[in-house]
């Protein structure tokens, strides 16, 4: 699951340098552009879900941070 999507990319970069003749650090600058946004997008979905579900919220603080406490 992590070597098969990683190679993807990669042969994209190879694939889009050799036949359009794009520099490599322009592609990787790009596949780079990529994650950050897929991380972003994923942080404004999260968001969302936790104002939409308030009680969402609290049971992850309660999930997570009262083990802790009770040590």
């Amino acid at each position: 699951n992590q070597a098969v999507p990683r190679l993807g990319e990669v042969l994209k970069c190879t694939v889009l340098a050799r036949y359009e003749k794009i520099p490599a650090d322009k592609l990787i600058g790009t596949i780079i552009l990529e994650r950050i946004i897929d991380a972003l997008t994923l942080l404004l979905v999260f968001a969302i879900t936790l104002i939409i579900q308030p009680q969402l919220y609290a049971d992850l603080m309660h999930t997570f941070f009262a083990p802790a406490q009770n040590n």
